[in-house]
């Protein structure tokens, strides 16, 4: 019922081939994988919307066992629906993100609970660390010399790189420091997935060999996700229908660079047809 999930899933799994261990897990049913995110299904951030479809278009191959934080951002109802997976979660700080200290202890609180949370599991057939949050990866790594089980990690950010971009943190020794010491993990994974060529060019540079990365691309279900008609709910609720939008939707983080898009709604402010849209 879901055949891009089940045919993108299958090629992260595929990524395997070549690796001893990882390709055990490819050919045995039900072999059990831990996954460590700090979001899961039912909450609604991006990683967990990916984990949650993965692991419901793949629960008839594998057993999943998800180590996750508590949700934070959860629609009306979906809390009571049955999860996907084997849902194990620990409990994490959530203070203000407005703070980077704050959310130096949200993360930490969480990777030091799921630490010891995953000393205590069985010992599963793969671990799979992704992304969220910065440090999982040395969670992954922990865990999977504890359990002397293979590991994948998933990158879709790239921490503290993201940071050194910022042209406030060039050139600083505390983020060359945390950039060492977080590179150490990666360089013992099993295999490292990326999203794009351009990530893989950056763990290339990291001293990474091209046999330990593989490059998989995430999925979009087009039946859900699709063009609508311009007059909808949205666009009338807003004064959106007769107007030429420009629509941002996403994230409004620190490494995001807004200055240039807010300089061309400034540029265009003068057109009332032409409006500047941010949903995130």
């Amino acid at each position: 019922s879901m055949p891009w999930i089940v045919s993108s899933g299958q090629k992260w799994m595929s990524s395997s081939s070549g690796h001893p261990g990882l390709s055990a897990v490819n050919r045995h049913p039900q072999s059990e994988i831990l996954i460590l995110d700090r979001f899961y299904f039912p909450d609604e951030q991006a990683t967990s919307v990916y984990l949650t479809e993965l692991t419901q278009g793949l629960r008839d191959r594998f057993d999943f066992k998800i180590l996750c934080g508590p949700p934070l951002v959860v629609t009306d109802g979906k809390a009571n629906e049955i999860p996907p997976a084997k849902v194990f979660k620990v409990p994490a700080l959530n203070l203000s993100k407005r703070s980077l200290f704050a959310r130096f202890f949200n993360d930490l609180s969480f990777l030091l609970a799921a630490f010891f949370r995953g000393l205590f599991f069985s010992k599963p057939d793969l671990i799979l660390s992704q992304t969220s949050p910065p440090g999982v990866w040395w969670v992954g790594f922990l865990l999977s010399r504890w359990h002397r089980s293979p590991w994948i990690h998933v990158s879709k950010d790239l921490f503290p790189g993201n940071l050194k971009a910022l042209r406030e943190n060039k050139n600083n020794p505390l983020l060359d420091f945390i950039d060492t010491v977080s590179g150490y993990p990666l360089r013992k994974a099993d295999r490292i997935l990326v999203i794009g060529k351009d990530m893989e060019k950056v763990f290339l540079k990291k001293g990474l060999p091209a046999a330990q990365i593989a490059q998989t691309c995430d999925w979009v279900d087009l039946a859900f996700v699709r063009p609508l008609p311009k007059r909808n709910s949205f666009s009338e609720k807003y004064g959106l229908e007769n107007k030429f939008v420009v629509l941002y939707a996403g994230n409004f983080g620190r490494s995001h660079n807004f200055e240039d898009v807010l300089a061309a709604a400034k540029f265009f402010r003068e057109k009332e047809d032409i409006v500047f849209v941010f949903v995130g």
